[in-house]
């Protein structure tokens, strides 16, 4: 069966909000690691527990010259940033302005 038009657009856009969500990981895991503390921080660097061997892994991958290499931080960030985007807005809702 043929593919409809527009299916390849699809699947680029889903590629892209993958790579935009590991950017936006990237970016905010740091700041909330040195912006928040006590459990707030905790809870924020819960996610580095899976994302450090992951780039471990990935790096590892990368060296090895796997054209694969990205494929398990795609699958795995945007789910660290939808948890800490979540928890950034819990903490804003239960701590108020100062809490960003």
């Amino acid at each position: 069966m043929a593919a409809a038009p527009g299916d390849d657009d699809r699947g680029l856009w889903i590629i892209s909000l993958g790579f935009g969500a590991m950017l936006g990981y990237l970016l905010l895991q740091p700041l909330v690691a040195f912006r928040w503390s006590g459990r707030w921080r905790l809870a924020g660097l819960a996610p580095l527990v899976l994302t450090l061997p992951l780039a471990a892994y990935t790096l590892t991958a990368l060296a090895a010259g796997s054209n694969l290499w990205p494929l398990a931080a795609l699958f795995l960030t945007p789910v660290a940033f939808v948890y800490l985007l979540l928890l950034a807005s819990l903490r804003l809702l239960l701590g108020g302005p100062q809490a960003v």
